[in-house]
């Protein structure tokens, strides 16, 4: 194992504690192939970046994993490396443990085990370095005891998502924007009618009277299952702009699977002239009226009193994100 040191998977949290200098903490869960064994797999070698805060004291920035000779690494392995590595110095993360899981073919995966708890012991982020198949097992983590869970994805599986959401799109002959029809908020969450085999679209719909840039949208579903928290696989999608009046589709809702979760939509997005803005809502189920509201608050900008819809006021001149508006329909 390895240790370094900060904490968070919701997106406002994490430019909450980039503003307020904390970096967050982490625990690097990777995955290999080869043969079952007994022993635990030695820590690979992190590095720490430092930096000097407003008092030219030194703090750490974010680790990085660097590969020596002495090192048993595969070609898989250097991939885990290069996308851990991007993420841990994009999020400003700071690695206190990692693990290295052997996949030899069983549902056995000890180190995941000892990984999580390490995790919720810490109060860390447990950060899974791809969930690819590998020697023929795929890897989906459910959430428990509350621990953030963030799986990166690897150039394959991004390119392999998006030929399936291309596909998607033809066979449900669903379009990728739609023109509003009289919405009822200026940034929400909108389900069209067309079923198709139990599924139907789910748009981010924006009528603020600018567009919106950047658009991202991750998303977790939770639920309780024989007693236990279970959760689905986080996701995080990068819409890019959004015209006013416009819908952009950001996914097929399953009515029969997504409406045992209550889902957690957690949005950001910025404008033409300057000002950021992040909020959320949760979905149990489509509601009657279609339209599920998300009250984004604005995170930097002009200061105005007011949210992007104007019901949510915010601190004058306030930088930093303040979670008034939690939106949207529970059953």
């Amino acid at each position: 194992m390895n240790t370094g040191g900060g904490l968070h998977f919701n997106e406002g949290d994490r430019i909450l504690r980039l503003q307020d200098g904390e970096p967050m903490k982490v625990i690097v869960y990777f995955r290999r192939a080869g043969e079952a064994i007994l022993e635990e797999q030695p820590s690979h070698g992190f590095v720490t970046h430092w930096v000097e805060d407003e008092k030219e004291m030194p703090t750490a920035s974010f680790s990085q994993v660097e590969a020596t000779a002495s090192m048993d690494i595969d070609a898989e392995l250097t991939l885990q490396f290069h996308s851990v590595n991007a993420w841990l110095k994009e999020n400003r993360a700071i690695v206190i443990a990692d693990f290295t899981e052997i996949e030899s073919g069983g549902k056995s995966r000890p180190a995941y085990g000892a990984a999580h708890k390490a995790a919720s012991k810490a109060g860390a982020e447990l950060v899974i370095a791809t969930t690819k198949s590998i020697a023929g097992q795929r890897f989906s983590p459910t959430i428990q005891d509350l621990v953030n869970i963030i799986c990166l994805e690897d150039a394959e599986t991004i390119d392999q998502r998006r030929w399936s959401r291309s596909d998607e799109i033809v066979a449900y002959d669903w379009p990728e924007t739609i023109t509003l029809d009289a919405p009822p908020f200026a940034i929400a969450l909108f389900f069209g009618s067309q079923w198709v085999r139990g599924k139907i679209p789910l748009y981010v719909a924006n009528a603020t009277g600018s567009r919106l840039l950047d658009v991202t949208v991750s998303s977790l579903g939770s639920t309780v299952f024989d007693g236990k928290h279970v959760g689905t696989t986080p996701s995080v999608k990068k819409l890019g702009t959004i015209e006013t009046g416009k819908g952009r589709l950001l996914e097929a809702y399953d009515l029969q699977f997504d409406s045992d979760f209550l889902t957690s939509y957690s949005v950001t997005a910025a404008t033409d002239d300057g000002p950021q803005y992040s909020g959320v809502a949760h979905i149990k189920e489509p509601p009657p009226t279609k339209w599920t509201r998300i009250g984004l608050c604005r995170l930097t900008g002009k200061s105005d009193d007011a949210s992007v819809d104007g019901t949510t006021p915010l601190v004058n001149g306030s930088k930093h994100l303040k979670f008034h508006a939690i939106s949207g329909t529970r059953y």
